[in-house]
């Protein structure tokens, strides 16, 4: 009887390593499943997924293109635009980009027109409030002298 028992034996054991193999394959597929979810690792590591995300982006945009120096020295670019009669402006004539004054007249104009659209903001509101109050003021006129707030006529 013991080859029976020791064939019932390996017939468990067996039954029971399927069953075991079955739960490890699950388990397996299921942690595949969550490593490969993007949804998973924004979730359990939001900061870290914030930064790779700007690293790729800073990788994904294009460096500005340097310009090549140029092989031609200043005498032959003088020499040059001679001949071609080009005429350039020294840098102290050129403008040297807004004023002093031009920012101060900017800023006073901005402020302007945003005082003035407070104003108009709050004048359009009174006028709409005033129009839906004096159309509200006739029902509870018609409310208050018709009736009182018990249910009985004056």
């Amino acid at each position: 009887m013991t080859a029976e028992t020791s064939a019932a034996e390996i017939r468990q054991r067996m039954a029971q390593v399927r069953v075991d193999l079955q739960r490890s394959t699950e388990g397996l597929k299921h942690n595949a499943q969550t490593l490969t979810d993007w949804r998973y690792h924004v979730r359990r590591h939001p900061w870290l997924t914030f930064g790779a995300a700007g690293v790729v982006a800073f990788l994904a945009v294009p460096r500005r293109a340097t310009p090549a120096p140029s092989p031609v020295d200043s005498k032959t670019l003088a020499r040059l635009a001679e001949q071609q009669r080009v005429f350039v402006a020294p840098a102290e004539s050129r403008g040297g980009g807004p004023s002093l004054l031009n920012s101060l007249a900017t800023t006073a104009g901005n402020a302007l027109v945003r005082t003035g659209l407070a104003y108009l903001s709050q004048y359009v509101g009174q006028v709409v409030g005033g129009a839906v109050a004096a159309r509200a003021a006739p029902t509870r006129r018609q409310q208050t002298n018709g009736a009182s707030t018990d249910g009985k006529s004056i």
